[in-house]
C-alpha cells in the first residue's frame, strides 16, 4: 500500500488502511509506508545551507522539532502537506486493525544521514556499507536513523 504520509488526518490514514485490508485476502500481507518525524531533521541537516529553517520562530519548524521530542507526530506543511509519525506510534496505530506484525524496518537505515557522501564512494565501498546497514534495519533503537519506515502485517 502506498505511503500513509500523504494523508494528514488520522481518520484518513485509518480509512486507507481499512480499505486496503478489505481488499487483502485472509493471510495476505499489507505493506504500509511512513515518514518518520526525524526525517525532516535528517533531510535538513544533510542537505546543507538554505534547507534548515534559519528562523526558528517558524511555527511549522518548531512544531516538527517538538514532535520528535514529544513523540506526538507532525501534520502540516513540509516538502508538501505531510504527516510525520514518531516511530513508537506505528505499532499502536497498526494494532487497531488486528493485523499481525511481520516486520517494521527503516528503509534507509543508518545510511540516511550520510547518503550523499556514501554515493561518492567506489561501488565496492558502497556495497560494503549497504551490507552492514541492512543488518541494522529492524533494530528499534536505530529506526530513527531512517527517513522512511515500512510496516508489513498479515491479515
Amino acid at each position: 500500500m502506498g505511503p500513509l504520509y500523504h494523508l494528514t488526518g488520522e481518520a484518513d490514514r485509518a480509512a486507507a488502511v481499512q480499505n486496503a485490508l478489505w481488499r487483502v485476502k485472509k493471510g495476505g500481507n499489507l505493506y504500509c509506508s511512513f515518514i518518520l518525524d526525524f526525517a525532516g531533521i535528517l533531510f535538513d541537516m544533510k542537505n546543507g545551507p538554505g534547507v534548515f529553517p534559519i528562523d526558528l520562530n517558524n511555527l511549522n519548524a518548531v512544531r516538527l522539532i517538538d514532535s520528535v521530542i514529544s513523540g506526538g507526530g507532525y501534520s502540516g506543511p513540509a516538502f508538501t502537506n505531510v504527516f510525520f509519525i514518531n516511530q513508537r506510534r506505528i505499532g499502536p496505530f497498526m494494532a487497531q486493525f488486528g493485523v499481525e506484525k511481520l516486520r517494521l524496518f527503516g528503509r534507509e537505515g543508518i545510511l540516511a544521514p550520510s547518503e550523499k557522501q556514501i554515493l561518492t564512494f567506489p561501488k565496492e565501498e558502497q556495497a560494503l556499507r549497504i551490507g552492514v546497514a541492512k543488518r541494522f534495519l529492524e533494530l528499534p533503537e536505530l529506526l530513527a536513523f531512517s527517513e522512511h519506515a515500512m510496516f508489513i502485517g498479515r491479515k
